[in-house]
């Protein structure tokens, strides 16, 4: 049965959402609960509703009250585990402390961008539509009915067997050795807004538009410093990693045996 019945709550405006035993459960103990959990759970939970978080956080509440009561804390179960998560905070405190230094600078982003060209290089691309068909015929019928003004989308809607046909056609970008030879042969070799003749491949007849040429360049430095910079982060973090490992095995004599 609902502890909290129909009735919502508003936690950006109330403090104190409910009383346990007397004493206020609030806001914040809310999105205390809610920090333990992982992403998902979170989603889930808030998903279906403020009651259904504002019940389960209670729920949790009440499992900590009992633990409480019952000395659960004094168990030397509990004080293992405590031991165990000491610990794991402390090496975790520890190794943060030692990458604290790993975030690249704008400088050396910008410096990695302009000494390594090659690996922003964008391959000349093209957006083609197309209306596939089964036999040749019915695509010189298709291709007479565009040169006569019919639009491609409606046309791609209603005869192209294509999954592509509810989005008239639309293949998006793609480079050489994305598509079948004949398609692609014939797609680069076109101008834009250029409609082909049909083009016959192991699927079938295409009806090629070109819809866009994006011709051979480099990435620009604003679309790429994000995972330049994300590249240098890992590598500068491992370096960091390491040569603090080796300080320590060195100051505390680790020996194999």
């Amino acid at each position: 049965m609902s502890t909290t019945g129909k009735k919502g709550f508003n936690m950006e405006n109330e403090t104190t959402i409910a009383t346990i035993s007397g004493r206020p459960f609030t806001k914040n103990q809310i999105e205390e609960f809610l920090g333990t959990l992982p992403p998902d759970y979170v989603r889930q939970l808030t998903q279906a509703g403020e009651d259904v978080v504002l019940e389960e956080a209670i729920n949790q509440e009440l499992f900590l009250l009992d633990a409480k009561e019952n000395k659960i804390e004094e168990t030397d179960l509990f004080q293992e585990e405590l031991e165990l998560l000491r610990r794991q905070l402390l090496r975790g405190m520890a190794v943060q402390r030692a990458l604290a230094d790993t975030v690249p600078t704008e400088e050396e982003v910008r410096a990695y961008y302009e000494q390594h060209p090659e690996e922003f290089k964008v391959p000349h691309q093209v957006a083609a539509s197309h209306i596939l068909v089964e036999s040749e015929e019915l695509a010189r019928s298709v291709k007479a009915r565009l040169d006569a003004g019919e639009s491609f989308n409606d046309l791609a809607l209603e005869l192209s067997t294509c999954p592509s046909k509810e989005v008239g056609g639309a293949l998006g970008l793609f480079e050489r050795g994305k598509m079948v030879p004949e398609f692609e042969e014939v797609a680069f070799e076109m101008g834009l807004g250029e409609i082909s003749e049909p083009v016959k491949t192991q699927f079938g007849y295409h009806i090629i538009q070109v819809d866009n040429i994006q011709p051979e360049g480099v990435e620009a430095y604003d679309k790429a410093k994000q995972k330049i910079a994300t590249e240098i982060y890992n590598q500068k973090k491992q370096q960091a990693y390491d040569a603090y490992t080796r300080q320590l095995r060195d100051k505390y004599e680790v020996k194999l045996i």
